[in-house]
């Protein structure tokens, strides 16, 4: 007569392994392996965060700048035109009571600006925005 514990295989889940003396080490090193083999790619893959930017998004970027007249006193109501290289549509604002101007959320790239005043003649500006940069344009005469 064969008793159940000479049977080599049993029907159970897991019972070859739990019948040898190595099945629990086998066990933990095959888990400590899968682990091993995940860290890496665990930390390369980006993690977005709620208001984080990825290393591959442009941070939007933002022109400000100055008017004044030849006395040195703020051009009020100056228009400023912003004209985009890129295709994207010309933005245009007016300069506040103390001459200044700001285009904000701007991605990256050549600029263009065209400053108007009633009684003064047109002046211009280019430059460069580059991700997350703030560009201060030198102050307009």
């Amino acid at each position: 007569m064969i008793s159940k514990r000479d049977v080599p295989c049993r029907k159970s889940p897991g019972g070859i392994l739990r019948s040898s003396s190595l099945g629990p080490a086998i066990l933990v090193q095959l888990a400590l392996l899968a682990l091993l083999w995940a860290l890496p790619a665990l930390a390369q893959s980006p993690q977005a965060f709620p208001g984080a930017q990825l290393p591959d998004s442009p941070a939007p970027g933002s022109i400000h700048g100055t008017i004044v007249d030849p006395n040195g006193a703020p051009v009020a109501g100056a228009r400023v035109k912003l004209i985009r290289q890129d295709q994207s549509p010309n933005q245009e604002t007016q300069a506040g009571d103390d001459g200044q101007y700001s285009f904000v959320n701007l991605a990256p790239g050549s600029f263009q600006l065209s400053f108007t005043a009633e009684g003064f003649a047109t002046q211009n500006s280019s430059g460069v925005v580059r991700s997350g940069e703030n560009v201060v344009v030198p102050q307009i005469t």
